[in-house]
């Protein structure tokens, strides 16, 4: 009985963790190949979102959209999901002191949580297909407007086009307009 009952045991923990989701491994895990990309994230707009939380920070947007600019947001959940990375989510924002790496934007808010398609990357080096680390759960932003909307667009944001027509949901003005919201496009090597 007992044999049966640790057999059963482990198969359902084997089976949970094949069907466990991906956890965030911030932007580190990314910057050692992605140098140029990284270095284009680290003086973007998203890199900073999350100062923007701040008392003090961006006074007159703030005013604009009923807020009190004199606040600090750095701990309402409302504001958390969209200016940090991975909120409430496996490997994800915490708090400032517990994972800092993941204030802000980072790439896999745009990219996905990245345990899974990393291990590619790694693995494969430049010879996996796109088809491949889609299927680990690696997404574009450029490609996917879901991604961007998941924000942009927000039902919770308090800037909204009504507030000024820069706030727009328009995933592929965003993305032409606002290189700076991120990072330039490289040429990839090998098939990805």
């Amino acid at each position: 009985m007992i044999k049966k009952m640790i057999f059963f045991l482990a198969i359902g923990l084997s089976a949970s963790a094949l069907h466990a989701s991906p956890s965030y491994v911030g932007p580190s895990g990314c910057s050692n190949c992605h140098k140029d990309e990284f270095a284009d994230w680290q003086k973007s707009k998203h890199a900073e979102a999350f100062d923007l939380l701040l008392p003090g920070k961006r006074k007159g947007a703030k005013k604009k959209a009923n807020l009190d600019p004199d606040k600090d947001y750095t701990t309402d959940e409302k504001c958390l999901k969209c200016h940090t990375t991975g909120f409430r989510k496996d490997g994800g924002f915490v708090s400032v002191s517990a994972t800092p790496e993941l204030k802000g934007i980072s790439c896999e808010v745009c990219h996905g949580p990245g345990s899974d398609y990393r291990n590619i990357h790694k693995e494969k080096r430049l010879e996996f297909t796109r088809a491949e680390v889609q299927a680990a759960g690696q997404t574009y932003g450029s490609l996917d407007p879901t991604v961007c909307k998941k924000c942009h667009g927000h039902p919770d944001t308090p800037f909204k086009s009504s507030v000024d027509p820069k706030y727009t949901d328009d995933v592929q003005a965003l993305l032409k307009n606002n290189v700076r919201a991120f990072h330039s496009y490289y040429e990839v090597d090998g098939k990805h």
